[in-house]
């Protein structure tokens, strides 16, 4: 769950609020999911505008979400890379006054888990294409390489993400240009060794039927090139406006494909030059062996594309088009 949850709306908390673990000062509610609670906050010690993501503890799969929420925090504070959200803090804390959350989210008998990020005031990448529809060239080039820049960190670490898709990641505008920040590795795997390590069983589906890779509807664990592949969906859809498979359901969709090839897409938006066509194909190949081995190699293909046709990757949104980033759902 990304800071700019959608579907949600922000909540101001009142002022009377304990700081969370002596530090946190909450000012706003800015998302919320099945399993945790995202906070606008301020850092005491610091004088930071932090978003502090917390576990609910008033449902009853909290002991497999408390397990997964820790190694969340575990695996992400491993990352460090600019278009990764950065992770200053996490722990547990003493649950809050029941009387003053309105039992809302938490159990006051349990410790909650906590999880303190990079405040993030901008969009999910997905609030975004939905406003916008297909996106220039050049930006989604440069939007791209930068999450794949992200993913190849995250892979240098041993760290598979498993859930990549715009609603994971979020817009920083910095007015001279965009800055896409990958966030949530909520349900991501650890390898170790050859082998990987979850907290997850073989045949369990995890992540968003939209982008999941063939071998993950197939109850696959997933590895590098799943996320290669979910990134190849994304990329589709920056280019397009619209997702490669389309069914009824997204189950019914993720079905599909793996017995379905995608369009090319050019045949959706005409401005898309072959080799970028070639690109997201070898993205979105079913067979793992048959796709893009890595997140380096799809950098790779795309500076070649972006050369051989020319196209110079510009992240300026303004220098590319008059419509302005919308506001974060706040």
């Amino acid at each position: 769950m990304s800071q700019s949850a959608e579907g949600t709306s922000a909540t101001t908390m009142p002022m009377t609020l304990a700081p969370i673990a002596e530090r946190y000062q909450i000012d706003r509610r800015i998302g919320q999911g099945g399993s945790a609670v995202v906070y606008r906050c301020r850092d005491l010690h610091t004088g930071q505008i932090v978003a502090l993501k917390m576990l609910r503890t008033n449902h009853p799969l909290v002991p497999a979400s408390r397990q997964r929420f820790q190694r969340e925090a575990r695996l992400a504070s491993m990352l460090g890379h600019p278009n990764i959200v950065r992770i200053l803090d996490f722990g547990s804390t003493d649950p809050p006054s029941s009387d003053e959350w309105g039992g809302w989210f938490f159990d006051a008998e349990q410790p909650v888990e906590f999880l303190c990020m990079e405040y993030i005031h901008g969009p999910t990448l997905k609030q975004f294409v939905r406003r916008t529809g297909a996106c220039p060239l050049p930006w989604v080039l440069t939007i791209i390489d930068q999450l794949a820049a992200a993913l190849a960190s995250a892979h240098s670490l041993g760290i598979i993400h498993r859930d990549v898709k715009p609603q994971n990641v979020l817009l920083l505008d910095l007015e001279s240009h965009t800055m896409p920040k990958l966030a949530d590795f909520g349900i991501a795997r650890e390898i170790a060794g050859n082998s990987l390590t979850s907290l997850t069983q073989t045949g369990q589906v995890l992540g968003t039927p939209d982008y999941l890779s063939p071998e993950q509807v197939l109850g696959e664990s997933g590895g590098k090139q799943s996320d290669v592949y979910a990134l190849g969906i994304v990329f589709f859809e920056l280019l397009t406006g619209q997702l490669p498979f389309d069914a009824e359901t997204p189950l019914a969709a993720a079905s599909r494909r793996m017995f379905v090839d995608p369009p090319v897409p050019s045949d959706l938006a005409p401005y898309i030059p072959p080799s970028i066509d070639e690109v997201v194909l070898r993205a979105l190949r079913r067979e793992p062996r048959d796709r893009l081995r890595s997140a380096n190699e799809l950098r790779d293909a795309l500076t070649w594309a972006a050369a051989h046709e020319g196209i110079e990757m510009n992240d300026c949104w303004s220098e590319v088009s008059d419509l302005p980033l919308p506001p974060p759902s706040e």
